[in-house]
């Protein structure tokens, strides 16, 4: 993709409000980012269809956290 410099520009401004936006939002809800933790789609679909123990031990395989790290960010997702 060609773009000029004024519309790089916009595009580093766009990516430093979504970036300000996300630490809000992690900051809102007492959670750290750390890329190791990032959660699967389909984490993401066992919590959403109540599977709360399977992604527990899905998140837990994926990123290597202790259960009660587990626990509170499968917690934190449900809500």
């Amino acid at each position: 993709m060609v773009t000029t410099d004024g519309n790089n520009l916009e595009l580093l401004k766009r990516i430093a409000r979504l970036e300000r936006q996300v630490s809000f939002l992690l900051a809102h809800l007492g959670l750290e980012y750390n890329d190791d933790m990032e959660s699967s789609a389909e984490i993401v679909e066992l919590v959403r269809l109540g599977k709360k123990n399977e992604a527990i031990k899905q998140f837990r395989e994926e990123t290597g956290v202790d259960q009660q790290m587990a626990e509170q960010i499968i917690s934190k997702l449900e809500r």
